[in-house]
């Protein structure tokens, strides 16, 4: 009995993780693009890459002996740094959303799940309330 209750079990996890596999496996490339971005932008590497970025940026426009592409106060650096956000909020929304339907379609599941142990439980109940009446057993409040 124990085997086979493990082998259950471990059929279920199964079950479960090729669903999952299933479920990332279905996203679109534009959904699969946004979550590698909200990856990326949500790591030390991303900071590091701005760090490098604007340093170099200000080092080449100002202290460099080049033509200076954008001079201080830098309106460009400004443009482009304002720009950015919109987009990343962009990326990192399509990633929630995406997200969210899995979830929902995993609180989905759960719903199901729950109804049908709900349901063997009633099953049960009712059979050992039978049970009991069958051995002339009297449940009295103070057994509960």
């Amino acid at each position: 009995m124990a085997s086979s209750l493990q082998d259950l079990t471990q059929h279920n996890i199964e079950t479960i993780a090729a669903l999952e596999q299933a479920m990332l496996a279905e996203r679109p490339p534009a959904a699969r693009i946004a979550d590698t971005i909200a990856r990326f932008c949500g790591s030390m590497a991303f900071v590091w890459v701005h760090v490098v970025w604007f340093g170099g940026w200000i080092l080449a426009n100002t202290l460099l002996p080049i033509k200076h592409v954008d001079s201080f106060p830098f309106p460009l650096l400004t443009l482009i740094t304002s720009l950015e956000p919109i987009f990343l909020t962009t990326f990192v929304l399509m990633s929630q959303n995406y997200q969210g339907a899995a979830a929902d379609r995993r609180n989905l599941l759960e719903l199901q799940i729950n109804l049908l142990a709900e349901q063997e439980n009633s099953k049960m109940l009712t059979m050992l309330t039978a049970m009991m009446k069958e051995m002339n057993i009297l449940l009295e409040d103070k057994d509960i």
